[in-house]
């Protein structure tokens, strides 16, 4: 295991402990730690769904002349 990942497990196992511990309580989370955990979803277009979208609005707009 390379040093980074073994850096986030170690973290998230710790907050996951801390958390467990004090329910409830606010716990800081380094960024890199709390995306390591799965808290951001990204949730971006694609290219390919951006090309798809700009193609119904030429259409709509052809439509409606």
């Amino acid at each position: 295991m390379d040093e980074n990942k073994k850096y986030l497990t170690e973290q998230a196992n710790q907050i996951d402990v801390d958390a467990t511990e004090n329910l409830g309580a606010a716990i800081e989370v380094d960024p890199d730690v709390a995306e390591y955990m799965g808290a951001f979803e990204e949730k971006a277009l694609s290219i390919e769904d951006a090309e798809d979208g700009s193609f119904d609005l030429a259409e709509e707009q052809s439509e409606n002349r």
